[in-house]
């Protein structure tokens, strides 16, 4: 944590000015007037190609901003060490979607968030205690290796 907490503090807290700068509110309001629905479970299980992207379950379907499911879906490549163009995939999506640069911006700041880092973190400081504490530096080196791509 004392080697990387910095830079990923730094990271989380550039990724929230990213996303205040870039309009959130009027991106929520702009998907409220759409109407717009995510497929809430973008896990490689529930997709598939044919002709074109299918969804095999809509269970989790929910109002949301469509964005909200770009994110996830390269979150999880991210995750599994794909190596992609991700910027310009966002941007692919963004004129798919028909979204606005603040969306991209939105999406970048999204993917880079430190998540697990973060978690990680959080977790081992309500622990606090020296019994997990090889438990928790292993899963924060794992964290650190999941965050690793920043877009911001």
């Amino acid at each position: 944590m004392l080697q990387y907490g910095d830079e990923y503090l730094y990271r989380a807290q550039k990724c929230i000015e990213v996303i205040y700068e870039n309009g959130y509110l009027d991106l929520i309001k702009r998907s409220m007037d759409r109407n717009e629905i995510c497929i809430g479970d973008t896990y490689f299980s529930n997709l598939r190609m044919r002709q074109e992207i299918e969804v095999n379950n809509l269970s989790k379907c929910a109002y949301d901003l469509v964005e909200i499911d770009g994110a996830d879906l390269l979150s999880k490549l991210i995750k599994k060490g794909v190596d992609l163009d991700y910027k310009n995939l966002i941007k692919e999506f963004c004129d798919v979607e028909k979204l606005d640069s603040r969306s991209e911006k939105f999406i970048e700041a999204l993917v880079s968030y430190p998540y697990e880092f973060m978690k990680y973190c959080i977790r081992y400081n309500k622990k606090n205690g020296e019994e997990g504490k090889e438990k928790y530096e292993a899963k924060l080196q794992k964290a650190i290796k999941d965050d690793s791509i920043s877009l911001v």
